[in-house]
């Protein structure tokens, strides 16, 4: 009975007496795995984030591809007429430069026409050596402040920023469900180790009780009781063994090899009790609400998805107004032929286009709009959520800091009552009934203070994630 006291002394001896200790034997040993370790694994090759890295792949290649807006274009052309009542041949190559500058754009080409050339396509002649001509095109109102390609080249701007802030929230996500995998798998662990101390003070009871009730010391009926409870406690272990093997299962998506498969961890790696349970240090709740909407990659993916909705809307509004094009050209002909093509040319070319309606404009800056003010509600909903989130994790941690010192008091003074109450049944001054619910109660505070414990280091990886604290500000 000695044996038995000292297992209910304290709930720590209840833990080591399963095998969870330090240095365990099992054929799959190693070191206790550590929070940090698994979110290594989780940075190193989880899928998700491998995935959105992928995102912004394919981002920057939709920016490359807005950037080929701006690319030169060489436009060449040419005919050839051997059998004609007029045989003539003509060629003309131009390459156009389209820039960022108020939408200008530069042109240079060649043209060469020789043969028998009707009056009305005298333009197609050239001398000898042909015509080099070259020019500029301003758009002056229409496609000046914004155009096509700078509107795409702007959004897809926009775009690679919003698959790098896809990465960060995907690697905050997976950080903060991998630590709460983590957590619940030790927790599991150490609610099944409590479970075992608790059934081998049933079955360490057994043995003494058989001699007693041979010897008529007790009621034969007591060692049935006590037979009971060593079933009723083999349930609870079967039971707790399955969610830690649930647990581990769970945590596997998180841990992972160097080649990327999914690491179920071993029994032995278990640690064996929490860490030292440490307040989180905020300076304030205001400043961790500060810091969170600052740099939440949720919460600044709205103002984003606002400036390309805007930039949608700008284009779509300069599309409204008339174009006014103004065309500077120069051009000179080469060789023998008329000298009055041999003269230089300098000129100045003015196109306008006056839309009418403009109802397909109108409608894409009344989507436009639409779709900005929706995002500015949703932006107001996720600061109300970012800063409810903030507000409630900081809330958990100083509950569940209270709640696992009131635990452990509630241990101390459970083990004590167990054993006494033990120390009493012995005595023949109690019954196995009182030894019983004592024990229970005790392996009850004991697992009431490893689920404060656990409460209070996934509310801690919550807090993390909320603040975004795996970020550089």
């Amino acid at each position: 009975m000695r044996v038995l006291r000292a297992l209910v002394l304290t709930s720590s001896i209840l833990l080591t007496s399963t095998g969870y200790a330090r240095g365990d034997s099992s054929p799959s040993g190693g070191a206790e795995l550590g929070v940090e370790e698994v979110l290594r694994s989780v940075e190193r090759s989880f899928p998700l984030i491998a995935a959105a890295a992928r995102e912004q792949d394919e981002a920057k290649g939709a920016l490359l591809s807005s950037e080929g807006g701006f690319d030169p274009s060489l436009r060449a052309a040419g005919t050839v007429e051997p059998i004609s009542g007029y045989p003539k041949q003509y060629v003309t190559a131009q390459v156009d430069q389209p820039t960022a500058v108020w939408g200008t754009s530069f042109f240079a080409g060649y043209r060469y026409g020789s043969g028998k050339i009707p009056v009305y396509d005298g333009k197609l002649e050239t001398n000898d050596y042909g015509e080099v001509r070259g020019g500029v095109r301003v758009p002056v109102w229409r496609d000046g402040a914004i155009d096509r390609r700078r509107a795409s080249l702007r959004q897809a701007e926009l775009g690679v920023t919003l698959a790098k802030l896809s990465v960060d929230q995907q690697r905050i996500e997976a950080r903060r469900v991998a630590s709460l995998r983590y957590w619940d798998w030790v927790a599991a662990g150490r609610r099944l180790a409590t479970l075992r101390g608790w059934l081998a003070l049933a079955v360490e009871r057994d043995s003494g009780l058989a001699v007693r009730a041979a010897s008529g010391d007790i009621p034969e009926l007591d060692r049935t009781e006590n037979q009971r409870t060593v079933l009723q406690r083999q349930a609870a272990v079967v039971g707790a063994e399955r969610d830690l093997a649930q647990a581990g299962l769970e945590l596997s998506l998180f841990l992972r090899g160097n080649d990327g498969t999914s690491l179920v961890p071993p029994l032995s790696r278990l640690p064996r009790a929490f860490p030292e349970a440490v307040h989180v240090d905020v300076p304030s709740a205001r400043a961790a609400e500060e810091r969170a909407l600052a740099l939440r990659p949720d919460f600044r993916r709205f103002d984003l998805l606002r400036d390309r909705s805007r930039v949608e809307a700008d284009f779509a509004s300069n599309q409204m107004k008339p174009a006014v094009d103004v065309t500077l050209f120069g051009a000179r002909q080469f060789g023998p032929g008329d000298p009055a093509r041999g003269e230089s040319v300098l000129g100045v070319s003015l196109v306008l286009d006056i839309p009418i309606l403009n109802r397909v404009q109108t409608g894409r800056v009344q989507t436009a709009e639409a779709t900005i003010a929706k995002t500015e509600e949703q932006k107001r909903f996720a600061r109300d959520r970012i800063v409810a989130d903030v507000r409630g994790t900081l809330v958990t941690i100083e509950a569940s800091l209270q709640r696992a010192s009131m635990a452990q008091k509630e241990v101390l003074v459970a083990t004590q009552l167990a054993g006494g109450e033990l120390r009493r049944f012995e005595l023949g001054e109690s019954n196995l009934l009182l030894v019983n619910l004592r024990e229970q109660a005790s392996a009850e505070a004991a697992i009431r203070q490893i689920d404060a414990q656990a409460d209070f280091e996934r509310a801690t990886a919550n807090f993390r994630a909320a603040t975004a604290r795996d970020l550089s500000p």
